[in-house]
């Protein structure tokens, strides 16, 4: 039998209610898809006030909903599938008020019904991860589900470096998600076993989220060749640097795949670009400053493509808290510097100096060979790759995936 309270002001209060430890399931109050086992629920009683409803929370915390936004945020009117809002917020009146509030034996939800005789079942833990009280709101800007490990080279070896089995990443969900959530800690994701052919390359891809189409195309490869759009397509070296720094919103995921390995030299190059950002804050604050705060034009411009492509970024992108959020730099792709005053041209180079031997200092590189069935995946917005010159037969095929398709998995499964 369910348990009724209709309270008209606040001191009128639920008794306490527990919510048990429950795995997350899809709903419109959840989010779509997969998620991870949330925290428990306590709710230990509820007021209503002038404007909204008020909960006290078995941790101290009190959490107040304005009436409006409740009824706004109903679930009961929502898309059952798309998820997509179905009432014109406009049509909703400022003063609606609830009438009654009906809390589910088990209590883990609580019903309303408006002044409107209109009707919403709200989980009590939805309305927990969603208040909006400034503290709550600070505490979900710096709620990290998987800290990033910066690391150099004595970390790299044996560590970041570690293989997962591409049929297991493709076909069990426990190593996709252990995958990913290794990819989220070291920016970069190794793998062994992938069949040198491109329905397997595309296979992580679409495991992961959606190919991001760029002028390079979808699936492309490295193989050298004449008239290049891009060094990518020669054997000469290329330094560590991140990748499409034209794009305003460049991709979060580059894959490689080895398909080809029959060259001399020719290793793989990565460099945390968070260990950079760290030994440059720390060693040169100057410089770190300049990096993080003036924004530097990229550009992609080729007698092949026919297009012009022409962003601006800081090379190192904080976050609210003032945390690393992307590494950006290529300065093989860096567009004529007309955007900065006179006197941060010259810092930019002076400081240029200092980036560039902190990104090539050898005690924070990666060295390793890609053979024919290894491949390795990097989250462009930290790690940079780059390459040796070879000489002889060499082809990765490779694709880029998106922050916000990046982002989307990364919910679906609770890492984010």
């Amino acid at each position: 039998m369910s348990f009724v309270a209709s309270l008209f002001a606040r001191g009128k209060a639920l008794p306490e209610i527990w919510g048990p430890l429950v795995a997350a399931r899809r709903s419109l109050q959840g989010g779509h898809g997969r998620y991870a086992p949330v925290a428990q629920v306590r709710c230990q009683n509820l007021f209503v006030e002038s404007g909204g409803i008020r909960i006290a929370w078995g941790d101290g915390h009190e959490s107040f909903f304005h009436s409006v936004w409740l009824r706004d945020h109903s679930p009961n009117d929502f898309h059952p599938s798309s998820g997509q809002r179905q009432i014109d917020t406009v049509s909703i009146p400022l003063d609606i008020s609830a009438s009654k509030l009906t809390v589910s034996p088990c209590g883990r939800n609580v019903d309303v019904v408006w002044s409107d005789m209109s009707f919403s079942t709200f989980s009590l833990k939805w309305l927990r991860a969603n208040c909006y009280s400034p503290s709550e709101i600070v505490a979900r800007s710096k709620s990290i589900k998987v800290k990033p490990i910066t690391w150099d080279a004595s970390r790299f070896y044996g560590i970041v470096d570690k293989h997962f089995n591409y049929h297991e990443f493709v076909n069990d969900d426990t190593t996709f998600r252990n995958a990913m959530t290794h990819l989220l800690a070291h920016g970069a994701l190794f793998f062994e076993g992938i069949p040198p052919e491109l329905k397997h390359t595309k296979a992580i891809a679409d495991r992961i989220g959606v190919i991001r189409h760029t002028f390079y195309g979808g699936i492309w490869d490295t193989k050298p060749k004449a008239d290049v759009n891009d060094t990518a397509y020669t054997n000469i070296e290329l330094k560590p640097h991140t990748d499409a720094t034209y794009f305003t919103d460049s991709p979060a995921l580059q894959f490689f795949n080895c398909i080809e390995q029959r060259a001399t030299g020719g290793d793989t190059w990565l460099v945390d670009g968070f260990s950079i950002a760290e030994k440059i804050r720390e060693e040169h604050p100057e410089v770190f400053e300049f990096f993080s705060t003036r924004t530097i034009p990229f550009f992609h411009k080729s007698k092949t493509d026919g297009v012009h492509m022409l962003a601006h970024g800081k090379v190192f992108e904080l976050d609210v808290n003032g945390a690393m959020k992307q590494f950006r730099y290529n300065n093989d792709d860096r567009a004529p510097l007309n955007t900065l005053p006179p006197e941060d041209v010259a810092l930019f180079y002076k400081y240029l100096r200092v980036l560039n031997s902190v990104t090539l200092d050898p005690t924070l590189s990666g060295f390793f060979k890609l053979k024919v069935g290894s491949g390795v995946l990097v989250h462009n917005h930290r790690v940079l790759h780059g390459r040796r010159s070879f000489v002889g037969a060499r082809n990765l095929q490779g694709w880029y995936v998106g922050n916000d398709e990046l982002n989307s998995c990364l919910r679906l499964l609770g890492l984010l």
